[in-house]
């Protein structure tokens, strides 16, 4: 066996290019634990004693057809909480924050699918989502209650935010 494997030049690869972007400075991706036994599995997304819990204002539940894409918007005041227990989506985050250190990065981060995860979106920050099942469920826990004048708006192919909503094959 040789010591170093050569490979056809006809059959290169590219070097995977691996993603530079910082994690959007407080956004918080939380791992949640599944419990399972022979009578159940349990996901605990959210405790009132988790870092990331900000307040309970109001919860409720979206459900999205695969392809659908939810976005962009951003708040003032208010942190959502995003838990995915049923489905898969990709989620856009933006920072448009002035100051931030991450002020004009993008980040995207995949839910549901087997990645258990609790996802926390500060104040100022861009946010959205394309489902990528048929259905996905997305439950939103905030510290606000609704309050039309605290959502803004951006179109969801918006060009200033660099974000490709399409899955990427590798």
């Amino acid at each position: 066996m040789p010591d170093q494997i050569v490979i056809d030049p006809r059959f290169e690869g590219k070097v995977q290019q691996v993603a530079k972007t910082p994690r959007i400075d407080g956004v918080v991706v939380a791992e949640v634990r599944e419990n399972v036994d022979d009578r159940q599995s349990l996901l605990v997304y959210l405790k009132s004693t988790d870092p990331i819990f900000r307040g309970f204002a109001q919860s409720y539940v979206s459900i999205t057809a695969r392809g659908v894409v939810k976005a962009w918007h951003y708040h003032l005041k208010q942190t959502d909480i995003w838990f995915v227990p049923w489905g898969k989506i990709k989620v856009g985050l933006f920072d448009a924050r002035k100051g931030s250190p991450t002020a004009g990065a993008a980040n995207a981060i995949i839910m549901g699918g087997g990645n258990h995860v609790t996802l926390a979106i500060p104040p100022g920050v861009f946010h959205g989502y394309i489902s990528l099942a048929d259905p996905s469920i997305l439950i939103n826990t905030t510290d606000q209650p609704y309050d039309a004048t605290d959502e803004y708006r951006a179109p969801w192919d918006d060009p200033r935010f660099g974000f490709e909503w399409e899955v990427e094959n590798r």
